[in-house]
């Protein structure tokens, strides 16, 4: 009899001290609530939930469910794997939780015992998270080039790439990353890989960003001109992770500078060949800025 009795005092304690929400039930009727399940339900002690259906508590889009579980129990003696499931609190608040259920024998009758874990807080941090990765990626995907995060070798071996990678280059990211289909440096113009990595390694034994302008030829064989924009992530002990940064199209503007220096260069072979006197000066002061051979002979002065 003294076992019995420090055997039930140990169940009291543990039942009252538990930081789980405990629930003892004949059926849906709670028969015991523990503390911690009277706080997760905003009940000022156990006579605002005994002799209550725990489906009360229960928001109704999960009570066909849980009378499918509470069946399992009580008919068939199943223990129950956790559940996330949605409780509405006293005072209308709505919280979540993880359920698991047992059967228990007490007096010879079959009851069942619902373990309750809060984790409000944990799904609200997975939700806000969810919505930050798809702010992220929305982000990421309207972007006229691609974000990359590549290790620091030969291949560029590529970590993460985002969706801009395929109108870029051709490849989706999948492609790039672990080399999967081919690695980054596969796709960068022969002539220029040894300039690229020169400039990276620099600025990364700097510590500073590094920006350099090369061509790359896409999956289906176009040449682009990119510029390739990032800086060096170091570990506490200042050991070189990795490299981040963006890579975008500047075909356009490279191939416009091209055009505009064939036109510099025309029009000052024009300027400097005419046998016109052809000068340029300010107009605030008329000051002169630069003549040209013919202006020279005009006016009497050898070059």
């Amino acid at each position: 009899e003294m076992a019995l009795a420090e055997s039930e005092e140990r169940y009291r304690l543990l039942f009252s001290e538990a930081p789980a929400a405990l629930f003892l039930h004949d059926g849906n009727i709670i028969t015991h609530a523990n503390p911690s399940a009277c706080t997760m339900l905003g009940a000022k002690g156990p006579e605002e939930v005994v002799n209550r259906s725990l489906l009360q508590f229960l928001h109704p889009k999960y009570l066909n469910e849980v009378r499918r579980r509470v069946e399992a129990v009580m008919v068939h003696g199943q223990k129950l794997h956790p559940m996330e499931q949605q409780y509405v609190r006293l005072d209308g608040c709505i919280i979540d939780v993880e359920a698991r259920g047992i059967p228990i024998t007490v007096q010879g009758k079959r009851m069942m015992y619902s373990i309750l874990h809060e984790i409000t807080d944990r799904k609200r941090a997975e939700t806000a998270l969810r919505e930050s990765e798809r702010v992220l990626s929305t982000l990421l995907g309207n972007l006229p080039g691609m974000v990359y995060r590549c290790r620091n070798d030969h291949n560029w071996t590529m970590e993460f790439v985002s969706g801009g990678c395929l109108p870029l280059t051709g490849y989706a990211p999948e492609d790039l990353i672990g080399n999967r289909r081919v690695a980054y440096n596969g796709i960068i113009h022969p002539e220029d890989r040894a300039e690229v990595w020169r400039q990276v390694q620099e600025g990364a034994e700097k510590r500073s960003a590094f920006d350099v302008t090369y061509r790359i030829r896409t999956a289906d064989g176009e040449v682009k001109w990119v510029a390739k924009r990032g800086r060096g992530v170091y570990s506490a002990s200042g050991r070189l992770l990795a490299l981040e940064g963006f890579v975008a199209d500047v075909t356009a503007r490279v191939l416009a500078e091209d055009v505009l220096r064939e036109n510099e260069e025309k029009l000052r072979k024009i300027f400097h060949t005419t046998p016109d006197s052809v000068c340029i000066n300010r107009l605030d002061d008329g000051r002169y800025v630069a003549v040209n051979e013919g202006f020279r002979r005009k006016i009497g002065r050898a070059s």
